[in-house]
């Protein structure tokens, strides 16, 4: 039996797909089975997949007559698994050659936890390396806190326990199966990355993350809201406040008023006090979730700072409150707006 189930989804991927599955058979742990759902790809795909799956015995291809979308092809590959681990990859994605072996290494020296991703380097369509990096926390408390607000492991990064899997039924039909997924699973078991980049993620213009990105805010912001309300234990965000939210952390305004502003920013604080309540953590960790409150919050304090400055002010005061060192500078640069009349009360 393979330790290792590699399962990856592909529709139309021909362009990259040869990168991603040489990337999986380059990796120097060699126990898998590497299980691809061809979800009714109409381009040269099947053809590649053939002449790989003849020259490796590892390489299962299972084709779906006609294209039934991701959350399908990702459960036929789960339920086809037989390994004690499931490893997801994506179709234009390249994984590092250690990854598989520092995963492992991972899981099987913490059996306390089901869940691991990586750290990843962004690559464009012509596979250069793009000045961001995402390095997601790897203590378990902080990713509890980070996944009130979204998901915090890329998606073709993670290895999971198949037993994991087999208790929640896999992924849910929705369009953010990955954050569902995380969120259920936090429920049972410690969730964790290793703080090493270990896939290069293709950011381009036919990625899930770019096409999907508005049609996937709305249940985003469900899930978003349902855990807060839960965390508060009274029913106390609409899907209008999270989609707002949203908004909020990701550095956009858009239609929300400055009192909206400020309500969100207060309930981005009480969120943090409960679950510091809530929470037992270490004082690194707890430094950390303050730190990442106060950024959430001086992030709304920094939009509406100039339609509204003694409002921007007061929400870093707020940001204060939490952590220090996080808020100073914020004011202190408000203020000095202030006082060059950059800004108008």
């Amino acid at each position: 039996m393979p330790h290792i189930s590699v399962i990856m989804p592909v529709y139309n991927g021909e362009k990259f797909l040869q990168q991603a599955v040489d990337s999986i058979l380059a990796q120097t742990f060699k126990e898998f089975e590497f299980i691809i759902i061809d979800d009714g790809s109409s381009d040269r795909s099947p053809e590649i997949l053939e002449t790989y799956r003849k020259h490796d015995s590892r390489i299962r291809v299972h084709r779906q007559p006609q294209n039934k979308g991701l959350v399908e092809a990702l459960n036929t590959g789960c339920q086809l698994a037989t390994g004690d681990y499931i490893a997801r990859m994506d179709a234009d994605d390249i994984s590092l050659p250690e990854r598989f072996t520092k995963q492992i290494q991972y899981l099987d020296a913490n059996p306390q936890v089901g869940f691991v991703g990586t750290w990843i380097d962004y690559i464009n369509e012509h596979d250069q390396l793009q000045p961001r990096q995402w390095c997601p926390p790897t203590s378990t408390k902080i990713i509890q806190w980070s996944l009130l607000f979204a998901p915090c492991l890329a998606h073709p990064t993670w290895m999971f326990r198949r037993s994991v899997g087999e208790k929640l039924g896999y992924y849910r039909s929705m369009t953010v199966e990955d954050y569902d997924f995380l969120v259920r699973a936090s429920k049972i078991t410690q969730i964790s990355n290793v703080s090493e980049v270990l896939l290069h993620y293709r950011y381009w213009s036919q990625s899930k993350s770019t096409v999907n990105a508005k049609t996937e805010a709305p249940t985003t912001a469900v899930i978003m809201i349902d855990q807060l309300n839960v965390l508060f234990g009274e029913t106390r965000l609409s899907v209008e406040d999270g989609l707002d939210l949203q908004r909020i952390l990701s550095g956009r305004l858009g239609s929300a008023s400055v009192e909206q502003v400020v309500k969100l920013s207060t309930v981005i604080q009480d969120a943090y006090n409960v679950f510091r309540t809530q929470t037992l953590m270490s004082s690194s960790e707890l430094r950390n979730v303050s730190i990442d409150a106060a950024v959430k919050i001086l992030t709304a304090a920094a939009l509406i700072a100039k339609r509204s400055p003694l409002a921007g002010i007061s929400l870093a005061r707020k940001a204060l409150g939490i952590n220090s060192a996080a808020s100073v500078a914020f004011v202190q640069k408000v203020v000095k707006n202030l006082r060059e009349r950059r800004y108008s009360v």
